[in-house]
This record gives structure tokens, C-alpha cells and sequence, in this order.
């Protein structure tokens, strides 16, 4: 073999052994709970709402670089009780390059058991519009821009409940499935209920 083989192959193979052993070292040293405030802090400020998350968060490298979370719930507006978005398990895969452009652009969101509660009292107030007014108005403070490029969700519910015509409609065992979103194209949709 070439002296100038012999060290383009002894490089790769050092750039592949660091980059390895930095992946080792990420996966086992580093721990995400510790940003649980942050996030909670950062949700507050952008929806107005308290946002728990009673699992854990972790970030994985393996197969592809994705973050999980568990259980979560996104409390209701003050005269709402209970939780209006919960679910059990959570997770997104990212692509990296994107991040140096301060993008995070999300290859699929998973979500397992997503139950979502939309109410109406009986004065003729919901428990959906403050977010979407807050969600316009917040658009220009965003450090980082976010895509998601596909959805799934598994075993997810969704409920309406109007308490002033007396009426309540729920789908549940909601399985949903997206290709590419975002592109010039419709994305396909696969829907089971």
C-alpha cells in the first residue's frame, strides 16, 4: 500500500475513533433533565400555561440523533380544570447540520398516547384560542427557526366537550402518520381511528 493511502486511512479511521468516543462520552455523561426549568420556563412564556414534565428528557445518538421525553402534561387556561395536552412518551429525530444554522429541523415527531382535551364553558369560552393568538404574536421573538418534516402518532385521543349545547364527541385509538411536510407538494396522510 502508498505511504499517501496508508495515511488518508490512518486519519479516517482516527476522525471515526474521536468522533466515537465524543459520541460515548455524550450519550453517557451528558443529562438533560438538568434543562427540565428551562423548557418549563420557555413553554410558560410562549403559551401562558404551565407545562410539567414528570419524565425524563434524553438525548440519544443511535440510530440518529433524537431526543426523548415522558410523560408531559400542558395545563388549561385559568376556569379549566385539568390538563388540555398530555401524553405518555415523546420523541424527535433531528438532523444535525441544520443546527449550525440555527435551525432545528425535525425528521419526525413520535408521540405515544397523546390525549387532547378542547372545551368550551358554558359562557362560549375555550380553552384553544389563547395559544393560537399567543403563538402569532411570538413569531418574530424566536431564536432558532423549527420544521417538522413528519408526524406520527400512536394510540392518540382527541375530545370536544361543549358545555353550553350540552355535546361531547371523542375519537380515540388515534393512529396518524405523515410524509414530508412542508414541501411544495401535499403531504400524504395516513389516518386510522
Amino acid at each position: 500500500m502508498r505511504p499517501a493511502v496508508k495515511v488518508a486511512v490512518g486519519l479516517v479511521a482516527a476522525v471515526a475513533i474521536i468522533f466515537t468516543a465524543a459520541a460515548l462520552y455524550l450519550a453517557l455523561v451528558f443529562d438533560a433533565n438538568r434543562y427540565k426549568p428551562e423548557v418549563t420556563a420557555a413553554a410558560r412564556g410562549a403559551t401562558g400555561r404551565e407545562l410539567a414534565i414528570d419524565g425524563d428528557l434524553a438525548l440519544g445518538l443511535f440510530p440518529q440523533p433524537h431526543v426523548r421525553v415522558g410523560a408531559v402534561r400542558l395545563a388549561n387556561p385559568p376556569g379549566f380544570d385539568g390538563a388540555m395536552v398530555e401524553w405518555e412518551s415523546a420523541r424527535a429525530i433531528v438532523a444535525l447540520l441544520p443546527l449550525l444554522r440555527r435551525h432545528v429541523q425535525i425528521d419526525e415527531l413520535a408521540v405515544e398516547r397523546l390525549n387532547i382535551q378542547l372545551l368550551k364553558n358554558r359562557k362560549g369560552q375555550d380553552n384553544w384560542s389563547d395559544l393560537t393568538s399567543k403563538q402569532e404574536g411570538s413569531k418574530g421573538d424566536q431564536q432558532f427557526r423549527v420544521s417538522i418534516h413528519g408526524i406520527r402518532l400512536m394510540a392518540a385521543t382527541v375530545s370536544y366537550r361543549d358545555e353550553s349545547k350540552k355535546n361531547q364527541v371523542s375519537l380515540s385509538e388515534i393512529e396518524v402518520r405523515t410524509g414530508r411536510l412542508g414541501g411544495a407538494e401535499p403531504a400524504p396522510v395516513q389516518l386510522d381511528a
